[in-house]
């Protein structure tokens, strides 16, 4: 027997509970986040746009799915 079980993703408990994939969902989305950052950074690149654009299209997908 498993308290947890991840299915395309998403971790679902025993308990019901969205807090363990809530919390996953969250790692993820600040590691996307840190990497649109740093890749920035090392381009010299400060465009506001362009962070905006690739938080759309690379982290909400994923933290909204």
């Amino acid at each position: 027997m498993t308290n947890q079980y991840k299915y395309r993703g998403v971790i679902f408990s025993t308990k019901l509970s969205f807090s363990a994939a809530w919390g996953e969902m969250c790692k993820k989305g600040k590691k996307g986040v840190v990497d649109i950052i740093r890749t920035m950074r090392k381009l010299n690149c400060i465009d506001i746009t362009l962070y905006r654009k690739l938080f759309d299209t690379q982290i909400e997908p994923m933290i909204t799915y």
